[in-house]
């Protein structure tokens, strides 16, 4: 470390030399603080400790698979080692090389595979893992690729070696990729044959996207009959009391790999956190459920001008006006929305009247079900924490 820097009053016990480690300066309310500095150092040595515990992780877990097939990577039969001899199985010289691919299909696929460790590897129960699959077999990206039958691949037709991977497998890599934040590259290891490289674990993930983007007019829609209208408006009524209403609406974003190479992508997606970012904005009723959902739009981007252009605004303009039933329902926002005659927010924060604030206390207990419905989703699938 560098001699310290001797203040007025350099430690909060006087003129006596501050402790070895810590340096402290005088701000400017006249207390000694430690200086940013010294907080510097303490954060570059919590960080190599974290990244020294990281490498000694890494090193773990590969001489623990390893010692799982009874030898050690570099335990090679002499023969193998001899000049002129073939080299059999991986490479030794790459950076998995020695180490048999593990494949977590069977484990979790398995008897012994109790439900609720089922739920923490796919993010959902039994059950529902085979009503998806017999959901999504049907639909073109799988059918074309897949027997919705027998879930197989179909034969190449030129002949050689076909796909090595099932509907189902596939489908348990998508989620399993989704549901965490995991380098390609590892979970392609730990898939088995099938997926022996990141490209081929992100053309999977691709292809179950794909599929449930052709089914999500069936589960993510607008309430299209009067009855399913007065159900959403009771449900939300039921929360705090909040009449007439026909959703509650808010976005939220989600962190991507900034886009350095483009000239007019940093500013286009950077947040007012100053980080970059896409918007995910939604519409959802009092369970939580979503009516409506879009996603994509660049993080510079407000609530208002995205609510502006989509195609949700025709839908409530209907609903609203489909007949004298519906006069007087209204969405429920934030302060990030202008105010439009089907929608209503909250006044502002640092309002002395008691009504506003009484209002203003309706209108946030009710909008936290927005709020807990972005939660759960980013909590099921980390990956929407941060999109590589």
């Amino acid at each position: 470390l560098r001699p310290f820097r001797l203040y007025p009053n350099p430690s909060p016990e006087g003129n006596v030399a501050p402790r070895r480690g810590r340096r402290w300066m005088v701000n400017r309310n006249g207390r000694t603080a430690p200086s940013w500095s010294a907080a510097h150092q303490v954060f570059k040595r919590r960080e190599a400790r974290v990244r020294m515990w990281r490498v000694r992780m890494a090193f773990g877990l590969v001489f623990l698979l390893a010692a799982a097939e009874g030898s050690p990577p570099q335990a090679r039969d002499s023969a193998t080692h001899s000049p002129g001899a073939a080299m059999v199985g991986p490479d030794p010289r790459t950076a998995w090389g020695g180490l048999p691919y593990v494949d977590l299909f069977p484990l979790i696929f398995g008897e012994s595979m109790s439900e609720r460790h089922f739920k923490d590897w796919m993010r959902m129960d039994k059950k529902t893992f085979a009503e998806l699959v017999d959901q999504l077999k049907f639909t073109k990206a799988y059918s074309d690729i897949f027997d919705p039958e027998t879930g197989l691949p179909y034969p190449n037709p030129r002949g050689g070696h076909g796909r090595k991977t099932t509907l189902q497998r596939e489908m348990a890599c998508a989620l399993y990729v989704l549901s965490g934040n995991e380098p390609l590259d590892r979970i392609a290891f730990l898939w088995g044959e099938g997926f022996r490289s990141s490209g081929l674990v992100e053309a999977v993930v691709d292809r179950f996207v794909e599929a449930l983007h052709e089914l999500h007019n069936t589960y993510i829609c607008w309430p299209r009959t009067d009855d399913e209208v007065e159900a959403v408006v009771k449900g939300i009524k039921a929360l705090r009391g909040v009449p007439h209403c026909l959703g509650i609406m808010d976005g939220t974003h989600i962190e991507i790999k900034g886009k350095r190479g483009q000239p007019f992508g940093d500013r286009a997606f950077t947040s007012y956190k100053k980080r970059q970012s896409v918007i995910l904005h939604a519409v959802v009723d009092a369970n939580g459920l979503f009516m409506h959902a879009s996603a994509g739009h660049p993080g510079s981007m407000s609530d208002s001008v995205i609510f502006a252009q989509l195609d949700i605004l025709d839908w409530i303009l209907g609903t609203i006006s489909r007949s004298d039933m519906h006069s007087g329902r209204f969405i429920l926002c934030d302060s990030g929305y202008c105010l439009r005659p089907f929608s209503i927010r909250g006044y502002a924060y640092d309002t002395d009247d008691e009504k506003e604030q009484v209002l203003n206390a309706y209108v946030s207990s009710t909008r936290v079900v927005v709020e807990n419905a972005f939660g759960r989703l980013k909590a099921r699938f980390r990956r929407l924490r941060y999109m590589i």
